[in-house]
């Protein structure tokens, strides 16, 4: 079922205002900000659910609230000893942080996939996430150093180099699956892979580079021209 997010985050907020209230008795006499500091400790208790859409939603209404949350947010994460549910709360203080505004429009200044976009649409958990990076981390430095010998090759004004390039995207994305099939069932895999192909993450569509180019690695090998 196809939900847009900030229909998760109303049912987030309907979710744990009461738990908050409830937890948080003197803050509504106290003031806003200490309802405020209420619900946002509500939130962060979320943010270990097995529901990937769930955990989503509330990232998405931490992103929101500003830097308001970071210091729930790092207090949560002294006080967590689960490694996963650590690494979450690090990219969603990183993502508070990366949050800017211009002309209107608000925007992450991150150039890294949004992995925690990803596990929602695959269903992942926190462990599988820390399972997988690593073998995200290598398709990625190899689709970055591809690239570049794809623009020293001639770039798009050279059809056999891009014919050459989505030849080789799609044999990183074979090599990848029997990595991946060790921590994600076939539907998950078929997710991952397809969002891979297709340049997700904020690739766009498999032309648009996610951070610098790299250097060497991988060669673009062309087939002989045939002789007329």
């Amino acid at each position: 079922m196809n939900i847009k997010i900030p229909v998760f985050i109303i049912l987030v907020a309907l979710l744990v205002m009461p738990m908050a209230a409830q937890e948080n008795a003197p803050a509504k006499a106290a003031g806003p900000a200490l309802e405020s500091t209420g619900f946002i400790q509500s939130l962060c208790k979320k943010m270990e659910s097995p529901n990937a859409r769930l955990r989503f939603a509330v990232r998405e209404a931490l992103v929101i609230m500003g830097k308001q949350t970071l210091p729930v947010l790092n207090a949560a994460k002294a006080e967590s000893k689960n490694v996963h549910l650590n690494a979450f709360i690090t990219r969603t203080i990183a993502r508070v942080k990366s949050m800017k505004t211009t002309r209107g429009r608000t925007y992450s200044t991150l150039r890294s996939r949004d992995i925690d976009r990803l596990a929602m649409n695959a269903n992942l958990t926190l462990e599988q996430i820390t399972q997988i990076l690593p073998i995200l981390a290598k398709y990625d430095k190899n689709r970055k150093e591809l690239y570049a010998e794809f623009r020293e090759a001639g770039g798009y004004q050279d059809k056999e180099a891009y014919k050459d390039l989505q030849e080789e995207l799609k044999l990183m994305v074979e090599e990848a699956v029997p990595d991946l099939k060790k921590y994600l069932n076939e539907k998950q895999v078929k997710t991952v892979t397809s969002q891979i192909r297709g340049g997700g993450f904020g690739g766009g569509r498999g032309v648009r580079m996610i951070g610098g180019p790299g250097g060497g690695g991988i060669t673009i090998i062309r087939p002989k021209s045939k002789k007329k």
